[in-house]
């Protein structure tokens, strides 16, 4: 029999993929639409990237997703507090900024060259595009907030 901490963390990885699901197709929807809306940034005078922006509004959006699929489904919480719903939105918070942090320093035309010089030695067939290398970025930004998430709200959230 499975013990309860790991049918815990199967529950956690099975809300994760779908969550990740959720917000990469968030990611996608307003990369796109901000892409055909603005040229790089989104406002002229703050050199912030649409990757950034599209990453922090899909994190966003699908983190009050999973503070109500987390509650209920993966630690059996039902019971609904501002505290805890505060602490939720802190450590996704911190979350949110290491992954726009990720796609703001990683989602550069010259990253974008290695990939490509990289993709092309092992797929000849392919040819590199930057929305494919902003979306594996978007990707390596999820999993390198991963551990975080699940730490921070297992024993800071709904313990």
């Amino acid at each position: 029999m499975l013990s309860d901490e790991l049918v815990q963390i199967i529950k956690f990885g099975m809300v994760g993929v779908w969550n990740t699901v959720f917000s990469l197709s968030l990611f996608w929807i307003f990369y796109k639409i901000f892409k055909k809306s603005f040229k790089t940034n989104i406002l002229p005078l703050i050199p912030i990237k649409i990757e950034a922006i599209s990453q922090a509004l899909s994190f966003i959006i699908a983190n009050i997703v999973s503070y109500w699929l987390n509650s209920r489904f993966t630690f059996g919480n039902t019971s609904d507090s501002g505290s805890s719903f505060a602490l939720y939105v802190l450590i996704s918070l911190i979350s949110m900024v290491i992954s726009s942090g990720i796609m703001q320093l990683f989602s550069t035309k010259h990253n974008f060259k290695k990939f490509s010089t990289l993709a092309i030695k092992k797929l000849p067939s392919y040819t590199p595009k930057y929305d494919h290398f902003v979306f594996l970025v978007n990707i390596c930004s999820i999993v390198a907030v991963m551990i975080i998430n699940y730490l921070g709200y297992k024993y800071l959230v709904f313990n």
